[in-house]
């Protein structure tokens, strides 16, 4: 019996450094080939963990490579607000960020510092 899915592409956007990170972690953690990375909310957050693809799902996509399976709850979610899955770097470590795409956290629409070298002016 096939699986209804449904695919998440305007509703969620993921980033090509959260794609790769992603396709990673599926990679080094699933042991059964069945099992597929999913998404839900958890406690304040989002979770992610290995299982099997459930009746409802919704596929999460980056250039056609199937990346996440999002719970009808969660798809929810995203259709009310336009959200990013994005992969930044964290005092406690890289992390996985999702977050409406109008309201990025502040470490993502930080200004990035750049390290300027002047030449010094030789005068003898």
């Amino acid at each position: 019996m096939a699986r209804t899915t449904k695919k998440a592409t305007d509703i969620v956007k993921v980033t090509q450094r959260a794609a790769e990170t992603l396709k990673a972690i599926h990679t080094v953690n699933a042991t059964d080939p069945k099992h597929v990375l999913r998404i839900d909310i958890e406690g304040e957050g989002y979770g992610l963990w290995l299982g099997p693809e459930q009746k409802g799902d919704t596929v999460i996509c980056s250039a056609e490579t199937v990346l996440l399976r999002a719970t009808p709850d969660l798809a929810k979610l995203f259709r009310k607000t336009s959200m990013v899955i994005d992969f930044m770097d964290h005092e406690d470590g890289p992390r996985l960020v999702v977050y409406p795409e109008d309201d990025p956290p502040p470490e993502l629409s930080k200004p990035k510092k750049v390290h300027r070298t002047t030449k010094k002016s030789s005068k003898r």
